[in-house]
């Protein structure tokens, strides 16, 4: 078990996390880029540490690892990226944790990725490639959802304006 690991496991997927944290924390997109390629650096580097759904089930951990672990990799990005950007209080208030607790969050991703948060240009751009292909896909997805033909969003075989 890892400073990251939360008592309890949350029903909020991964995608609704960033949405939300999105919200609560407005961060620009370059944030969430770099936020992913850190947790890659800590997988890269300690292959023992795997950030998967498979190994949250095996281990009876919470989904909240990974949001406690991508919470943090947000919040170093951002301090690392931005001039003027949010407190560790900011972030601790996303998942309701202490200042001391973010801290030691902060302190632990930092040993994992050997406090090398430099990206250069071409990892950032090719992780970002592959963000908005992943974001263009998700979006589709909801297109074709809410655009069901309007026979399977009805009960009766009636069809729209009869």
């Amino acid at each position: 078990m890892t400073r990251f690991d939360a008592q309890k496991p949350t029903s909020v997927s991964i995608c609704e996390y960033v949405e939300s944290l999105h919200i609560r924390l407005n961060c620009d997109e370059a944030i969430y880029t770099a936020a992913l390629i850190y947790i890659d650096r800590v997988v890269s580097k300690h292959p023992s540490f795997l950030v998967t759904s498979r190994n949250v089930n095996r281990f009876a951990s919470s989904r909240l690892h990974h949001f406690r672990l991508f919470l943090t990799c947000v919040m170093i990005a951002d301090k690392f990226l931005i001039d003027n950007c949010l407190r560790s209080s900011d972030y601790g208030s996303v998942e309701k944790l202490k200042d001391c607790e973010m801290n030691a969050l902060e302190h632990e991703l930092l040993t994992l990725i050997d406090f090398d948060l430099y990206i250069a240009k071409e990892k950032y751009e090719s992780y970002s490639r592959k963000l908005t292909a992943f974001s263009v896909r998700e979006i589709h997805r909801a297109i074709r959802r809410a655009c069901r033909p309007a026979h399977l969003l009805f009960n009766d075989q009636t069809a729209v304006g009869e």
